[in-house]
């Protein structure tokens, strides 16, 4: 992990000679900026903490430079008030030899503000009242998806979960030890979504949703959202409506489970494309293969941790856990704003939309 630049400074300590050694660093180290109608950063800061004594995260408060060095906005969250909005930040504590993710509680810009360069301060004290401020600066960039990308699912589609501030997708603490003995070692669905078919009203599913068949996701086709070749792929997970077979015994006997049945593209730029929770079976293509955009590749099923039929979809910097995930823009969708259809060339999803693949679908 490369290390942002971090600079340590004591406000008051009088019985340390020298400034404790918290560590602050960014994950991924330079964050990306992602554009809708609003300027997102989706990092996380890892806190370090090699010392004897436990550190408590009192304020976290971030400036924001421009090109010419100067100051364009500050804001923080700390304990002030009778709801203080430090309590936003559920993670505080940082034990004794220990580590812990604290996700950027700072996650939203305006769009007219140069994210030039974002200085982070963290102010901590430890159980003995003793404070220090550790500051963090991040140099943000703007993201261009280099794979030219279309939905995933045909028809009218729900993103029931993107990779928002409050979504499961953006929230993987990959410090965890189970996620450590998983082999995670960074979020690589930080960008991920999960997608279902909806009807005209939105619904998810006919009658009841007891049965697979009831929902309008199952069985149906999966396209390759962008060309390349298929580097890795499963196909060896039953359905599992309710998610009776995820466990924590079985995840860690086999972490593919994670997935369940799923097919991972190179576009042979870096980027890799995603697709799981797919029905046992229905696969179409094998390792090696190439594909093209809008080929199927196989349909939706119940596979992994997989509670409905729908399927998830992250872009990503590599086939592993390993990876980080990066922004995906999708080309050519319309989003239905209740009477009201928008056609889009271009532009990222959010968790909520009801989109087409089709522009004028319905």
């Amino acid at each position: 992990m490369r290390r942002a630049w971090l600079v340590v400074a004591l406000l008051a300590s009088p019985l340390y000679a020298e400034p404790p050694a918290i560590r602050i660093v960014a994950q991924p180290p330079r964050p990306y900026i992602e554009l809708g109608t609003s300027q997102e950063l989706n990092f996380d800061f890892v806190l370090e903490n090699p010392t004897d004594e436990q550190w408590r995260i009192e304020s976290i408060a971030v400036s924001v430079y421009d090109r010419n060095g100067q100051l364009a906005s500050s804001q923080a969250v700390d304990g002030r008030g009778f709801s203080p909005s430090i309590l936003t930040v559920p993670q505080r504590e940082v034990k004794a030899r220990e580590s812990i993710v604290v996700f950027n509680p700072f996650y939203s810009f305006p769009p007219y503000l140069e994210l030039h360069e974002l200085r982070y301060t963290f102010t901590l004290a430890t159980t003995a009242s003793r404070e220090a401020s550790v500051e963090l600066r991040v140099t943000p960039v703007r993201y261009e998806t280099k794979t030219d990308l279309v939905l995933p699912l045909r028809g009218r589609v729900l993103v029931k979960a993107g990779h928002d501030f409050y979504a499961h997708h953006r929230r993987l603490d990959y410090l965890h030890p189970f996620a450590r003995q998983l082999g995670f070692r960074a979020n690589f669905m930080r960008y991920g979504y999960d997608f279902y078919i909806v009807d005209a009203a939105g619904r998810t599913f006919r009658t009841k949703g007891e049965k697979a068949e009831d929902w309008y996701s199952y069985a149906a086709p999966v396209q390759a959202p962008g060309a390349g070749r298929v580097v890795a792929l499963a196909d060896r997970y039953a359905d599992d409506l309710g998610g009776k077979l995820l466990t924590t015994e079985s995840l860690a006997k086999d972490a593919g489970l994670f997935y369940g049945n799923h097919v991972t593209i190179d576009h042979g730029n870096g980027e890799y494309s995603l697709l799981a929770h797919l029905r046992q079976g229905s696969l179409r293509v094998k390792v090696g293969d190439s594909v093209k955009q809008g080929q199927v590749i196989g349909a939706v099923g119940l596979s992994g941790s997989a509670e409905e039929p729908h399927v998830h979809y992250e872009l990503r910097s590599g086939p592993g856990f390993d990876a980080e995930g990066v922004p995906s823009y999708f080309r050519d969708f319309v989003r239905h704003l209740g009477a009201r259809d928008v056609p889009v060339k271009k532009a990222k999803l959010d968790t909520g939309d009801i989109v087409s693949g089709e522009p004028g679908a319905k």
